[in-house]
């Protein structure tokens, strides 16, 4: 619902609610902050409704619970 209220997708802000606010409270060491802020950046962009954008070069993705 959040998302729907703007008329584009407002990436920094996912990544600063994502990284910062539900994450970032559990993360001690400053770099792994810059590290953890590097990531989203990867991945919260425009680029993702891009037809060629992929999460990884080898296109396999194993998620294990």
């Amino acid at each position: 619902m959040y998302v729907e209220e703007f008329a584009e997708v407002p990436f920094k802000i996912l990544r600063f609610l994502i990284s910062e606010i539900n994450y970032g409270g559990r993360v001690t060491d400053f770099k792994d902050e810059i590290l953890i802020q590097a990531i989203m950046k990867m991945y919260y962009d425009e680029l993702l409704f891009d037809d060629y954008f992929k999460f990884s070069d080898s296109g396999n993705f194993i998620l294990t619970l």
